[in-house]
């Protein structure tokens, strides 16, 4: 997924997160509050310039400021009202509203 700045955002499947900007990967897994261990299954930038993340065990992140040098990572989960931890697909309605699922 590439975002409005040129980065491109790759999701991995037991490796958590990479950006690949200024002709380097930077990852961000485990090590990184937040951020991914594994499983990522979906991407989307949305109208703002967020980056959702859909999980296979996470449930759905959201970072705000792609440009970080260590981007903060906000989650949504069980906890706070999804109905899983699987996030498999992401879309944006034309209002810019986000739909996990």
């Amino acid at each position: 997924m590439e975002d409005q700045h040129g980065q491109v955002w790759i999701g991995l499947l037991y490796a958590g997160l990479l950006r690949y900007r200024n002709g380097r990967f930077d990852q961000f897994s485990a090590k990184v509050p937040g951020a991914p261990e594994r499983g990522v299954r979906a991407l989307l930038v949305d109208r703002r310039g967020r980056l959702w993340v859909g999980t296979r065990n996470e449930g759905l992140l959201r970072v705000d400021n792609l440009q970080a040098e260590t981007p903060a990572f906000t989650t949504y989960d069980r906890s706070v009202g999804l109905s899983s931890d699987l996030v498999g697909a992401l879309a944006e309605d034309l209002h810019g509203r986000i739909y996990a699922a």
